[in-house]
């Protein structure tokens, strides 16, 4: 499963800040008069975009910039062998297994009944129940 690293009560959030989902519930009803508090709240859950490469583009890249400087002007690209091809996979692997995006998508959303969420969590915010 997709690790969720932000949580968010909008669907097209620009920026994610909640690390949890009470973080997002609880910023979300904190600008909302008690009186207008929904009964029920979507909550929306980010993970990490998953990154990719194409293939070619790195070795096409380092073989463009090898010709340039070095090529045979008259010429056409150099081949790309079978080694080359296999250390550019090796190269592609090891980068994306280092590498975290910032970019994140929604990947899932979940429906919050909120007079038992304010029960459970912020029974300050209201005397007499909800």
């Amino acid at each position: 499963m997709t690790e969720i690293v932000y949580w968010d009560c909008n669907k097209h959030a620009e920026r994610l800040y909640y690390e949890t989902k009470d973080e997002a519930i609880e910023a979300y009803l904190d600008d909302v008069r008690i009186e207008e508090f929904p009964e029920k709240l979507i909550v929306y859950g980010w993970a990490h975009m998953e990154p990719s490469l194409r293939d070619g583009d790195t070795l096409e890249g380092v073989l463009d910039s090898l010709d340039e400087t070095f090529g045979d002007p008259d010429g056409g690209p150099s081949d790309i062998t079978p080694r080359m091809k296999e250390a550019e996979k090796e190269f592609h692997r090891i980068v994306l297994e280092e590498y975290t995006p910032w970019m994140c998508e929604r990947v899932c959303e979940e429906e919050v009944d909120v007079k038992e969420w304010v029960r459970e969590h912020r029974p300050d915010w209201v005397k007499g129940g909800v």
